[in-house]
């Protein structure tokens, strides 16, 4: 058994291959060219039933229009090749769906299979859901407050209300979470 560590985004993830001695060794880098940029959760099962296991990782890309313009910020060219060459690999915001080729390397085929944008997930299962032989992937969503709104964002970042976050007794903090937007967000299943 392989073990897949997701991180969110202060590190990489990792892949941890079984040597079958007792030991593992790290090989996300030699087996996989792109990785989630915020994982929270993955899972791995052999979804296609080749005999290999394939590996699923949630993010936090909306699927709707109106929230990837309201939530998701990306980073722009030079923030991105700073972050990979400071050793975080290829990441970008999306869930992956790794297809294990059988040849020790990985094809991210999230986009093709439509299973890219959950919203904030957090976790993720592929099991036979439908006892059809066929494995499904389940999603994990949601988050009470959304502190990815872009207009929450914006206020609380303003100079005025900064200094009165600061102010020693003198923050509603009751206010200031009402302010956070709540936006339910419906688990998926695939």
């Amino acid at each position: 058994m392989d073990i897949y560590v997701s991180n969110d985004f202060f590190e990489r993830d990792y892949l941890y291959i079984n040597n079958a001695d007792g030991t593992f060794s790290e090989e996300l880098e030699y087996q996989i060219k792109s990785i989630s940029a915020a994982s929270m959760g993955a899972d791995m099962a052999d979804i296609n039933n080749d005999g290999y296991s394939e590996i699923f990782v949630t993010d936090m890309l909306p699927e709707p229009d109106e929230r990837i313009k309201t939530v998701t910020t990306f980073d722009n060219w030079d923030r991105h090749q700073y972050i990979k060459t400071s050793g975080y690999w290829n990441q970008f915001t999306r869930n992956t769906l790794q297809l294990n080729n059988g040849d020790d390397t990985f094809s991210e085929i999230g986009r093709l299979t439509g299973v890219q944008a959950t919203d904030w997930s957090w976790g993720a299962l592929m099991f036979d859901f439908q006892n059809d032989g066929n494995k499904d992937i389940f999603v994990a969503n949601g988050i009470y407050q959304d502190l990815t709104d872009q207009d929450f964002l914006q206020y609380v970042t303003q100079d005025e209300v900064i200094r009165e976050i600061a102010s020693p007794g003198k923050v509603n903090y009751k206010k200031l979470i009402e302010l956070i937007p709540s936006v339910p967000v419906s688990n998926y299943a695939f």
